[in-house]
């Protein structure tokens, strides 16, 4: 992953993801393993300003194609093993159009997603956390 120019684009975000004292803390590491376990560990702090979301857009704006795909992927496969139970698709009737998605359409689910309504029970899962990020850079 090229973490600089994923940073870069997420302190230039309103409000900003990460601030100017991240990116330092970040850009000091010399090893790349450690840089992005560092990245990881700041964007899963921050996560209260919408980081993954805007993670996957810095991926898509500096062109990471490759790695933005593997974790819609990933995220995608992941919704199918969470609400793959018949009980849960039919107390959760907005699941029933994603959980029949082929993986080919893991954006567009990702996308429903995002933009569905709030509930008290929500349907989208929860924003990866730092070890299921580092299992996507490393694969």
């Amino acid at each position: 992953m090229d973490v600089a120019s994923v940073v870069d684009y997420l302190i230039g975000t309103n409000p900003p993801v990460l601030l100017r004292y991240h990116a330092n803390e970040i850009r000091k590491i010399v090893d790349s393993d450690e840089r992005n376990r560092k990245f990881l560990t700041i964007l899963e702090q921050r996560g209260e300003f919408n980081a993954y979301k805007q993670f996957l857009e810095a991926l898509k704006h500096t062109q990471q194609n490759e790695l933005y795909t593997s974790i819609l992927i990933q995220s995608n496969k992941l919704l199918h093993a969470k609400y793959s139970d018949k009980n849960s698709v039919g107390r959760n009737p907005e699941l029933r159009s994603v959980s029949n998605l082929p993986l080919s359409d893991a954006a567009q689910s990702d996308n429903a997603l995002q933009n569905q309504a709030p509930s008290t029970s929500s349907a989208t899962p929860s924003q990866p956390n730092n070890e299921d990020w580092q299992r996507q850079l490393e694969s």
